[in-house]
């Protein structure tokens, strides 16, 4: 499910994790804790260069601890969320929280992205950078 729209300029969201066990092939993935960073960028940011680009070229504008769920005031414009070292680009657009869940799974994180203002999930791609 998407996060609230309360009309504020935000991305927003929950985290859960999935166990790497899983006895009948359905489980419900509990929620937890990571670290976002969250860069602003030129533009979209969809592929893997793009996102190194930035994420190694300069601090983050935001890093924090997040537990079960987020959320951080933006002004409107593209960044580049990250639980390193996998991310998505988002928009914020003003007066509207863009919803981005994350599930931490034993391989690449998987970013849910809903489009801000219809609050449709979108295909956004997981990019991944390198650890420095």
């Amino acid at each position: 499910m998407p996060a609230a729209d309360d009309g504020g300029s935000a991305i927003a969201g929950t985290l859960a994790s999935e166990s790497d066990i899983v006895g009948n092939g359905c489980q419900m993935c509990p929620f937890t804790s990571a670290t976002i960073s969250i860069w602003p960028a030129p533009g979209p940011v969809a592929d893997n260069a793009s996102a190194d680009a930035i994420v190694n070229g300069a601090a983050a504008e935001v890093t924090f601890g997040a537990d079960m769920a987020y959320r951080h005031a933006f002004v409107p414009g593209s960044y580049l969320i990250c639980v390193r070292p996998y991310c998505v680009g988002v928009a914020v657009v003003a007066g509207h929280v863009t919803p981005v869940n994350v599930k931490l799974v034993n391989g690449p994180s998987r970013f849910f992205v809903f489009d801000p203002v219809t609050r449709a999930p979108l295909a956004a791609p997981t990019l991944e950078v390198a650890l420095q």
